[in-house]
């Protein structure tokens, strides 16, 4: 568990630091580093969900949203960037 949230803090630095931050990315749980939870963005028209993934086991944390990429890991060892429009997967790589 402690490799998983190792690897994920890294990306998720390396991420930060490499890319800039729009109002619509969401890089961190409550959204910025003031933990605001705001957005300037209008919510969605509707509830429904525009796509489902399946990860190989559960996902409990908060994903990073940036650039129009989705980064979660998940309980089967992987750390996941989906395409936030579509939810294709983009790449998936291995936390061991």
């Amino acid at each position: 568990m402690k490799i998983i949230a190792r690897t994920l803090m890294l990306i998720f630095a390396l991420f930060v630091l490499t890319c800039s931050v729009s109002a619509s990315d969401w890089p961190m749980f409550h959204h910025d580093s003031s933990h605001s939870g705001y957005t300037p963005d209008q919510g969605p028209a509707t509830n429904e969900s525009l796509w489902v993934y399946e990860a190989g086991d559960s996902v409990t944390s908060s994903p990073a949203i940036a650039n129009g990429m989705i980064y979660f890991g998940s309980y089967d060892d992987y750390v996941y960037a989906l395409d936030a429009g579509t939810g294709e997967e983009k790449w998936k790589i291995r936390n061991r």
